[in-house]
């Protein structure tokens, strides 16, 4: 029986209301193709002296110094091909990762470099916090915490279901951002934006709706200069809780020229961040 056959049947059980868990069933086969996809695509780095499960907080002297790397690429006999990148004096990846043939080294050593440190001045830009209403994925949450270390928010609230640092396999895609970012949890996201609305924070929605007006406006971006700016977020697919919208001074959206009607949370949320960041100064 196919997957699509299987869900027809469940829904035929359970009922139609049943077709939203339904809907989130019939996405697990596709998640482990993604997973397998990801082995034959793993590319042979030694991240022995990265940060691995055990989360890792740098100091400002790492910032300075560079890693180099040197590129392998796969020659088979009959060889696919495939080019990677391995640290240097590393015997990682001396069979290729796709289809197991030798590799040999090529090209000379190179340096990793990392993008200067910011120099614009922050008098005028708002402080930013977020706020995650039940994000459900690990990886985006991850994802978004090297974002907002990188921005340099202060404070980030995991409400609900959101994964925390706590999980054992957040650091894998956080890699250390969970070290340097503050963030705080509650169970109820809308007791915990109403905490946030008490403390001086003004809540700025990323969400759709009559309400919404783009972020790229000039007088939002004038609006929030100086001021204190927890941007909320809210669920992959239900989006923001409407209680926690009715407390949000602004909502907020990003304009979306194709046919999606929406961008990967954690996409979106590192373009806001850094509009509100840098486009208020």
């Amino acid at each position: 029986m196919t997957t699509v056959a299987f869900i027809v049947a469940l829904a035929l059980g359970f009922g139609l209301e049943r077709l939203d868990l339904l809907a989130e069933l019939s996405i697990l086969p596709f998640e482990v193709r993604d997973l397998e996809g990801q082995r034959l695509t793993i590319i042979a780095v030694d991240h022995s002296r990265q940060e691995g499960s055990i989360p890792v907080v740098r100091n400002d002297s790492d910032r300075d110094v560079p890693r180099r790397f040197r590129t392998r690429q796969c020659v088979g006999p009959p060889g696919c091909g495939l080019r990677f990148p391995v640290d240097d004096g590393s015997a990682l990846g001396a069979s290729c990762p796709h289809c197991g043939q030798p590799t040999d080294f090529v090209d000379q050593p190179y340096e990793s470099q990392e993008a200067p440190r910011s120099t614009a001045p922050v008098s005028a830009a708002p402080r930013l916090g977020a706020l995650f209403d039940n994000i459900r994925s690990l990886r985006n949450v991850g994802s978004m915490f090297r974002t907002a270390d990188g921005v340099g928010l202060e404070l980030i609230v995991l409400g609900g279901v959101t994964p925390t640092p706590a999980h054992p396999g957040f650091a894998k895609t956080a890699l250390g951002a969970e070290a340097s970012v503050q963030w705080r949890g509650d169970a109820d996201a809308l007791r915990a934006a109403a905490l946030c609305v008490t403390q001086g924070w003004e809540l700025w929605a990323l969400e759709g709706g009559s309400r919404a007006t783009s972020l790229f406006e000039s007088h939002a971006l004038a609006e929030a200069r100086g001021r204190a700016v927890m941007l909320v977020l809210g669920h992959e697919v239900s989006g923001v809780d409407p209680r926690i919208l009715e407390l949000c001074a602004r909502v907020v959206f990003l304009p979306m020229s194709g046919k999606k009607g929406s961008l990967n949370v954690s996409v979106a949320f590192g373009i806001a961040t850094y509009v509100l960041r840098y486009g208020a100064l």
